[in-house]
């Protein structure tokens, strides 16, 4: 029940820091190369969880893992994203 209430308590959060990150990405990446402009925040948001839904993979791990890994795979894709966007001359 702890976990269920950790779950929750933490899904606004992650799902406002993934769509965030995708937006800084996507104004580096896609609307440079393509000129397509960043879509709204609800519209990201719309998207990440639709990719999830396809992407994710049903495995039994670890919950402090899983909590730790929704956080911070964000943030390497920012972070390397950033390096390349610097790289690129777009950030």
């Amino acid at each position: 029940m702890t976990k269920l209430l950790v779950a929750i308590a933490l899904w606004l959060p992650a799902v406002a820091w993934r769509t965030w990150v995708l937006t800084i990405l996507w104004g580096w990446f896609v609307t440079t190369a393509f000129g397509i402009p960043v879509p709204d925040f609800w519209v990201l948001a719309g998207l990440t969880g639709i990719l999830a839904m396809f992407a994710r993979v049903h495995k039994e791990t670890d919950f402090a893992f899983t909590v730790t890994n929704v956080f911070m795979q964000p943030l390497f894709a920012l972070f390397f994203g950033w390096i390349i966007a610097l790289m690129a001359g777009v950030a």
